[in-house]
């Protein structure tokens, strides 16, 4: 009975071009402490924005941000045992390079 052998083909630009022209992606996550009693002033910021996305009036209009696929806010609550403050964490994936998602951040 005759087997299939697989020839493996080093992968390169000539070989596989459309692979060499997709966009490299990162991701970023940032946490950063909250004001002492901002908390609840934040969370209602994010509330309304969660509400309005999609609307004529939302407050920040993501469809032009040209590198971001995904984007997420989450509050963590302060944890006085362990001394953390409440925390806002920012999580991205986004094309790269990092220094123009920043900027466009």
């Amino acid at each position: 009975m005759a087997t299939a052998t697989q020839e493996t083909i080093p992968l390169s630009r000539l070989s596989a071009p459309d692979l060499f022209r997709l966009t490299r992606q990162g991701a970023l996550t940032v946490k950063a402490p909250i004001k002492p009693g901002q908390e609840a002033n934040l969370r209602a910021v994010l509330s309304g924005i969660d509400k309005s996305v999609g609307k004529e009036d939302w407050p920040k209009r993501f469809g032009p941000l040209q590198t971001v696929h995904f984007i997420r806010w989450v509050v963590l609550d302060a944890n006085p045992a362990k001394g953390s403050p409440a925390s806002l964490v920012l999580s991205t994936n986004y094309d790269e390079p990092l220094a123009d998602h920043l900027k466009e951040l």
